[in-house]
């Protein structure tokens, strides 16, 4: 193999490689990936695999082929990589082909690709480098403009990135109208050639790495949502706690209330016994509080839902074994854990078109070991499930997503897990929490 074949193949090989990253991350900006490709392993032997097909077809050398065996084989890796509506899926595709497409007319136009003068003066084929940049520029336009993809930069940081593609293709176009043939000089060739590739690859990396710095930045902020109602949450719970507990006092006095109102009437002082009933009124109308179980936290969580059911006129059934044991977990750990659990079922339940209920279980299992919430609720439409964990419903995602995310990691902390079972219109979440030090 001499100097010349090894060059070409070196950027047949990157050529192959952007264009497969380059078709990968548009349809991440519109579309989830399938559960089995969350797998890492899976997915680089997936991606390895287009690469290496397309490289493969390429090496044969035919015009022709290669522009059919692309189609076909970038079509067939997001469409096998990608979960969605066929229609959806294949409106995106031809949309990414056009980008491809619409990139290397304007290629052509800006190189005077028709006047043989202007083609590979280097007699190196480094234009396909400055293509794929060039198709690179092309792709971030569309997927910042238009993508969903929380990866998206802001408007202003985006248009400073810019700047660095835009002046490394200006580059690559000014080597090509200056003239200068590389051709006699191996040594030269293959700096040049190196050089453009670490040009393309390096303006990739730098949006790539900026890109997920964006995406932590998102988790983040959401994350922060989320615990900041977390305490809101336990807040509220303590101080339903707090109204519980002056009712329970209240109760305890209801003796000495009594014979109170009793030596008013022997008094006839009508006056102070409405007084005192009017107190003892504000005080039965301030505790709506339901008694499931005598852990305060757990109790108002319930308590709190059940009262937003009945609003939404879904039927919540609860029930707490007696001696429940979750010593063991933290107050806003709770909150988060059943709060999250409790108000995805309420949404599901309320939005469903059939029966519309919520079932709640606590109990201890396996002697003790375990503490079991088992949450029951109907639904209607489609739900996002990967193995037995939740992801999102099709329609929303965001704190959603976030929050199911959080029962994973928190059941976990705890020495559990949360399964998540969908039968018909029947959704079923089982959280199991180690009940061991």
């Amino acid at each position: 193999m001499n100097s010349m074949n090894f060059i070409d193949k070196y950027i047949l090989l990157v050529y192959c490689i952007v264009e497969i990253y380059l078709v990968y991350t548009f349809f991440e900006c519109f579309f989830e990936k399938k559960s089995w490709a969350l797998e890492p392993k899976k997915l680089y032997l997936t991606n390895a695999g287009a690469v290496f097909s397309l490289y493969a077809v390429n090496l044969v050398g035919k015009r022709e082929l290669n522009l059919v065996m692309f189609i076909v084989i970038s079509f067939v890796f997001v469409m096998v990589l990608f979960e969605g509506k066929t229609g959806s899926r294949v409106l995106c595709y031809v949309v990414a082909y056009s980008i491809i497409f619409a990139s290397e007319c304007l290629f052509a136009i800006i190189f005077n690709q028709t006047n043989e003068k202007n083609m590979l003066m280097s007699g190196v084929h480094l234009e396909i480098l400055s293509l794929k940049l060039l198709t690179y520029i092309m792709f971030v336009l569309v997927e910042q403009f238009i993508g969903t993809s929380k990866r998206k930069m802001d408007n202003h940081i985006f248009l400073e990135y810019l700047c660095l593609p835009v002046a490394g293709f200006g580059i690559m176009a000014g080597i090509f109208y200056s003239g200068f043939d590389f051709g006699t000089n191996v040594y030269v060739k293959v700096l040049i050639t190196v050089c453009f590739s670490l040009l393309l690859t390096g303006n990739i990396l730098v949006f790539y790495a900026f890109n997920r710095y964006s995406e932590e930045m998102y988790q983040n902020a959401e994350n922060q949502i989320l615990i900041t109602k977390q305490q809101a949450d336990l807040k509220y719970y303590t101080q339903m706690d707090e109204v519980q507990g002056s009712h329970n006092e209240f109760v305890h006095n209801m003796n000495h209330y009594l014979s109170m109102i009793h030596n008013f009437a022997r008094q006839g002082d009508c006056k102070s016994i409405m007084k005192a009933v009017e107190e003892m009124n504000g005080h039965i109308e301030d505790s709506g509080t339901e008694i499931f179980c005598s852990h305060h936290v757990l109790n108002m969580i319930l308590s709190e839902k059940k009262g937003r059911a009945e609003k939404n006129q879904v039927e919540f059934d609860a029930y707490v074994e007696p001696g429940v044991r979750l010593e063991m977990v933290s107050d806003i750990d709770l909150v988060a854990i059943l709060g999250n659990l409790l108000d995805n079922a309420l949404r599901a339940a309320g939005e469903c078109r059939g029966q519309k209920y919520v079932k709640v279980r606590i109990f201890m299992q396996d002697v003790g070991g375990f503490c079991v919430f088992r949450i029951i609720n109907g639904y209607s439409g489609e739900i996002a499930v990967q193995g037995d964990t939740l992801l999102s419903t099709k329609k929303e995602k965001g704190l959603h997503g976030l929050g199911i995310g959080s029962v994973n990691k928190m059941a976990e902390k705890y020495g559990g897990y949360l399964s998540c079972k969908v039968e018909k219109d029947v959704f079923t979440a089982v959280l199991l929490l180690s009940t061991q030090d």
